[in-house]
């Protein structure tokens, strides 16, 4: 006699339509915004053809100061070594309370 043994799926339909949806979606250009491209340069987006009722609005730049972090370590080390090889580097940071 043997025994056999039914596992329930550990995804349901929706959770992996989701999902293809997710990575259909991840695999689509983006500009540095991060806003899909098809929808930045749409002919939606230009005034002589928009009937849509929206617009695209800039705000203010914020600082992103782990980046800056970076970016000063990199300098300082630039000036400390002007002959190293910055291009093989990879740089981290850690958070410091104070």
């Amino acid at each position: 006699m043997r025994s056999v043994t039914v596992r329930e799926p550990e995804f349901t339909t929706t959770d992996l339509a989701l999902l293809r949806g997710h990575l259909r979606d991840s695999r689509e250009p983006r500009g540095t915004h991060g806003v899909l491209l098809s929808e930045a340069m749409s002919r939606d987006g230009d005034p002589a053809n928009r009937k849509a009722k929206f617009r695209w609005v800039a705000a203010l730049p914020r600082t992103d100061f782990v980046q800056k972090a970076i970016d000063d370590a990199i300098d300082g080390y630039r000036q400390s070594y002007p002959d190293a090889d910055m291009g093989s580097l990879r740089w981290s940071v850690e958070k410091v309370e104070l």
